[in-house]
């Protein structure tokens, strides 16, 4: 899942977003053989205070309500020198129910949910028009609870499992196959 090794940080308070088309590992190393996606963020301006605030709420059919809050604030500090933070916070409802043990015996209803939260510190200095120094601090946090996808055809263990390191009395026992279960929006997970 390629998806779930790329960066899911808040976009919030950005310039613009840049494609460059692949190969790009000469400047953006070897991940990047067939392009790039850059995320270009507003920067702070030494000639003006501006602050933004962004609420959202949602609800989701079969699954939980989800909600979030975004926000930025440009301080200028005299006439060469600005800060600006950025911070978001968003809960995801889940819809994913998963069974877990063998046989699917435990049932988590919603259990993809995700809370994310996260900002960043941003500091200009322009000693003159052909000097501009930039600092830049992210830090994101980010937690899932569950599985973030599932499988809509049965799920489980089709042949039996011999146990072979453990505590004696387990070595050598074999565990049953087991069907999991199936269906929409359902994950099983032999835990």
């Amino acid at each position: 899942d390629g998806g779930g090794r790329t960066p899911d940080t808040g976009a919030y308070d950005i310039a613009r977003v840049e494609i460059l088309k692949g190969p790009q590992g000469t400047l953006f190393g070897a991940s990047s053989m067939s392009g790039t996606l850059r995320i270009i963020s507003n920067k702070p301006d030494p000639s003006a205070f501006d602050a933004d605030v962004s609420l959202r709420a949602d609800t989701l059919q079969d699954g939980e309500n989800g909600y979030g809050a975004n926000g930025m604030v440009n301080i200028p500090l005299g006439g060469t020198f600005a800060l600006r933070g950025v911070g978001w916070y968003e809960e995801r409802g889940g819809f994913i129910d998963e069974y877990v043990g063998l046989n699917a015996v435990t049932k988590i209803e919603d259990a993809n949910e995700v809370e994310r939260v996260g900002g960043r510190i941003m500091a200009r200095w322009q000693p003159s028009d052909n000097v501009t120094i930039d600092g830049y601090y992210l830090h994101q946090e980010f937690d899932d609870d569950g599985p973030q996808g599932y499988s809509d055809v049965l799920t489980g263990n089709s042949v039996p499992v011999t146990i072979v390191a453990g505590p004696p009395d387990f070595v050598g026992q074999v565990i049953p196959p087991f069907a999991g279960v199936a269906g929409d929006r359902v994950m099983t997970a032999p835990v």
